[in-house]
């Protein structure tokens, strides 16, 4: 009986040993950090309509009933089974001001099925507000 005991109560320690080891071990943990620097847009007039060009941009919004702006994508491949414990985004813009122009921004174009037709969202395209460093 007692080598019963005495197994049960090692096989109990063993357990309870790995198990906080496995818990506390912050070795396979990582952090991965990524900054993105853009260029200064390029503002461009095509067939009457304001276009914005950023050459890091991969592609652009295109939300029928609001501007086509760039947009830029990044993928970060992970291993499997891994869990993302939090996620930090810090935007950082110097200062703004308003453009000494009066600009239209042109919307992308509508949705020919009008039940999927938007209206134009007004409060974005009314909005002249840009960072100072594109006007340089």
């Amino acid at each position: 009986m007692k080598k019963i005991m005495l197994s049960f109560l090692f096989l109990f320690l063993l357990l309870n040993v790995n198990t906080n080891a496995i818990l506390t071990d912050d070795s396979l943990s990582e952090n991965q950090s990524f900054t993105f620097s853009f260029s200064s847009p390029e503002i461009k007039m095509i067939n009457d309509e304001i276009q914005i060009f950023i050459k890091e941009a991969s592609s652009s919004i295109t939300d029928p009933g609001y501007p086509s702006l760039p947009k830029y994508t990044k993928t970060i491949i992970l291993p499997q089974a891994s869990k993302i414990s939090s996620v930090t985004i810090k935007d950082y813009v110097s200062s703004l001001h308003s453009l000494n122009a009066t600009i239209s921004l042109s919307p992308f174009p509508q949705c020919y099925d009008k039940q999927l037709v938007e209206e134009m969202n007004e409060s974005l395209f009314s909005s002249y507000q840009l960072t100072e460093s594109w006007n340089d």
